[in-house]
């Protein structure tokens, strides 16, 4: 005679990592001691590993996903984003997005003007979310490549993203741990 159990198993991973049931995937946080460049933030991120998978910076391409990261962040971020390799086009360069287009990434948004500083207009791309701060992407001081998401400890800009210079720039220190 057959008997049938149901049981339901639970387990606990850590308050580093969080799953976001919407898209099912995982986010690990990890916060670091010291300021961390956007370079070495993704060396990191791709020597992670969790349940098998491969590790990246985040790629936030909707509305809810930047929902459920500013939910479980509070720090200054680094995402996936950089127009590094052509300036003024936005491109998510980790993750899944960052292995289209022939593996140049997927692009999400446009910058409008050129150095030393030129006004960004952010609009999105592909039909990917931004979440710009005013006048971002600028490139001040020619500069910067990697799209940084600003913590709670910046009144006013809370949340939104900017581009940033690999190191802490001394016109806008904005310190990297996460």
């Amino acid at each position: 005679e057959l008997i049938e159990k149901e049981f339901k198993l639970t387990f606990e991973i850590s308050d580093r990592y969080h799953h976001n049931p919407e898209n099912g995937h995982w986010y690990e946080v990890l916060l670091l001691d010291e300021h961390i460049d956007w370079h070495d933030a993704m060396a990191l991120a791709e020597n992670r590993n969790f349940f098998g998978k491969r590790g990246y910076l985040a790629t936030v391409t909707t509305d809810s996903e930047h929902e459920f990261i500013s939910s479980i962040v509070s720090e200054n971020i680094w995402l996936g984003g950089s127009d590094e390799a052509e300036e003024g086009e936005w491109r998510w360069v980790s993750g899944p997005e960052g292995l289209l287009n022939n593996g140049v990434g997927a692009e999400f948004s446009d910058q409008k003007g050129i150095c030393p500083a030129g006004m960004g207009t952010g609009e999105s791309q592909n039909g990917f979310f931004v979440n710009w701060a005013e006048n971002k992407p600028d490139n001040l001081n020619c500069d910067r490549h990697y799209l940084l998401m600003l913590g709670e400890d910046n009144p006013g800009l809370e949340y939104l993203w900017m581009d940033y210079s690999e190191v802490q720039d001394p016109e806008e220190p904005f310190e990297v741990r996460t």
